[in-house]
């Protein structure tokens, strides 16, 4: 059997007995030159199926990088206020409350004084008997008949909700009786027993004096064992607080439904009645370090990809061929495919205008903001090396420091100000320089990564750029993009050509056969000559 770039062709031969021809040899010899054509296929599909790597190992950079600092539930989002705005804030009495602040909080001490806290409506009774436990059964609390209980509540804005536990058995415990109440209720009401004071205990999940529990019916049994009757009912408690804000002298009083809530920047957190004075400072280090840590980032990705686009190709190395890499080791096949894929996206078209969109997003001046991005400003500035692409230096920490401080709100207003033109791939050139002239250089770039690595579809069906020529994994694009049609055309011609070669090697070894019949010919009429002429 021989084969042909993987493909078998399964003629038995028998070949050069009667020419005496290494056939096999001959046929082989002819058959590499015409190979030389799938080699040079299976080196260009190489080639794409590189680049295809090389994208998409960029895109995986740069969407990890998106998911961190530009998604809004990540920890690192980097487009809120919050992200410019630093505090150290300390209360006297943490065991009273505790607060957080963000951007736009007043700096400055707030005397905090807790008269109340919110609480939820609760009926607790305690149970009958004593010594009793979670698993306790129900029928060791005076629940004398084996039946299914019930018990009806109205909380919230729920009215009358029946709640039925089936004790026929004589097994059910008070932790089954907890149970069924929070799972019937959907957590509104919370069930809970103390084995220390021996209490039943049902509130309700919110706090605040609009909230109430009332026990609407409840069977006898179940009524005597939980100490609970028909029409018990309680309400609710809201929190009472002075606050004598920074520069004040009176305080203000403030009702709210819950212990834990936010005025004017300030989150305050409740845990009991007293005083605690909160203190609010500017803590810059915060904001800093979050833009330090985004610029380093940054420019780890910057200076990847204009590696890439750099990066000089080595025309002495070009993909291998199977049988070249059947005369190497293991090693030197990696070695040498390190050499053939540098350059894979040297200037490539797509990269190199996207890093020129970045670069121009920190230069371009952003409306309105009173600020501009420069080392004079900012302490800021991009690289003055050209082979680096607009990477961002921080030229002077201490200016960087000082503006953060004294004008927050002017630089929050220069990285993250909002424009009023919603962003779309497909918006007209108007509206992308209206859109791009008014927002904050994080907002620009953003849209940049957007642009690239959108994994939206826009009105045209398309995604990001860079998704529509590599793909990306866990995304329909891996399956559908330019670089996989490509190497799927590729696929098809290798086929096409390896059935060629199959059919024209097998027209080799026919023509040696036939040159083999002839000869076994001539051979027979020779010896039957000279048989004749012997016996003549």
């Amino acid at each position: 059997m021989s084969y042909v770039g993987g493909v078998g062709s399964s003629t038995m031969r028998v070949s050069g007995l009667a020419t005496g021809m290494d056939t096999d040899a001959m046929v082989k010899q002819m058959m590499d030159a015409e190979k030389v054509k799938l080699d040079k296929i299976n080196q260009d599909k190489q080639l794409i199926e590189w680049r295809q790597e090389a994208y998409r190992d960029i895109i995986k950079d740069f969407n990890d990088f998106k998911n961190k600092y530009f998604d809004v539930l990540s920890d690192d989002y980097i487009l809120s206020p919050n992200a410019f705005s630093g505090f150290d804030i300390t209360s006297s009495e943490t065991a009273v409350g505790t607060a957080t602040a963000v951007a736009g909080a007043q700096r400055g001490t707030y005397t905090v004084t807790v008269n109340q806290l919110a609480e939820s409506a609760q009926i607790s009774k305690v149970v009958a008997g004593s010594g009793h436990a979670l698993d306790s059964k129900l029928t060791d609390l005076d629940v004398n008949t084996n039946k299914v209980l019930s018990i009806t509540l109205s909380y919230g804005t729920v009215s009358n909700k029946v709640i039925t536990l089936d004790n026929s058995a004589g097994d059910k415990t008070i932790s089954d009786l907890m149970n069924e109440i929070n799972e019937e209720t959907s957590g509104e009401v919370i069930a809970s027993f103390s084995e220390l004071t021996g209490k039943f205990t049902m509130k309700t999940s919110k706090t605040g004096a609009s909230e109430s529990i009332t026990v609407d019916a409840i069977d006898g049994d179940l009524s005597n064992a939980l100490n609970v009757n028909a029409l018990d009912t309680n309400s609710g408690q809201d929190a009472s607080i002075d606050i004598t804000p920074p520069g004040e002298v009176i305080p203000t009083n403030v009702t709210k439904s819950t212990n834990s809530f936010t005025i004017d920047g300030v989150s305050y957190s409740l845990a009991k009645t007293g005083t605690t004075d909160i203190t609010i400072a500017d803590n810059v280090d915060e904001p800093f370090n979050k833009m330090k840590g985004f610029i380093e980032e940054y420019n780890k990705l910057i200076g990847k990809v204009s590696d890439k686009i750099g990066e000089k190709k080595n025309y002495s190395y070009k993909p291998l061929t199977e049988e070249q890499k059947k005369a190497m080791t293991e090693d030197e096949v990696k070695k040498w495919d390190t050499e053939a894929k540098k350059g894979i996206v040297r200037n490539d078209n797509t990269l190199k205008k996207m890093l020129s969109g970045l670069r121009g997003a920190f230069f371009d001046s952003v409306n309105g903001t009173g600020i501009s991005f420069g080392k004079k400003e900012l302490g800021l500035d991009t690289s003055s090396d050209i082979t680096e692409r607009g990477k961002i230096k921080i030229v002077d920490e201490s200016k960087l420091k000082e503006v953060l401080r004294n004008n927050p709100q002017q630089v929050m207003d220069l990285f993250i100000k909002q424009s009023d033109t919603a962003y779309s791939r497909t918006m007209s050139s108007t509206d992308r320089k209206s859109r791009y002239a008014e927002e904050g250089i994080l907002q620009r770039i953003n849209d940049i990564l957007n642009d690239n690595m959108g994994a939206r579809r826009d009105t045209n069906g398309k995604k990001g750029y860079l998704l529509e020529i590599a793909g990306m994994e866990d995304d329909t694009t891996y399956f559908t993009n330019t670089l996989t049609k490509q190497i799927e055309e590729k696929n098809t011609l290798i086929y096409a050509m390896q059935q060629k070669l199959i059919h024209k090697e097998n027209s080799y070894y026919a023509m040696f056969a036939r040159l083999e019949q002839s000869m076994n010919q001539m051979n027979a009429q020779s010896n039957w000559l000279y048989s004749q002429m012997g016996t003549a």
